[in-house]
């Protein structure tokens, strides 16, 4: 499971992922991509399934650095969203 997660506030991994149910933000029940991209995981897009409704949020930069498009991928921003 994620060590941390996004704090959008500071742009920082630092808030740890437990059970914040009712908080912001709110858990993700992922695997901690930190821990495999890119030395295991070298594609992300592997983790996109093509018939989900939301993969476009992918493209357009969700899991980058600042959420940019053209920004590197951010290990920390990976998370259960397609």
């Amino acid at each position: 499971m994620k060590r941390f997660l996004l704090d959008t506030n500071t742009g920082e991994c630092n808030i740890p992922n437990g059970l914040r149910l009712g908080q912001e933000p709110p858990p993700d029940f992922f695997f901690d991509v930190a821990s495999l991209y890119p030395e295991y995981l070298t594609d992300l897009n592997v983790l996109v399934c093509p018939s989900d409704s939301q993969s476009d949020a992918t493209r357009s930069g969700i899991w980058n650095v600042g959420g940019f498009p053209t920004a590197s991928p951010d290990p920390c921003r990976v998370g259960s969203l397609s």
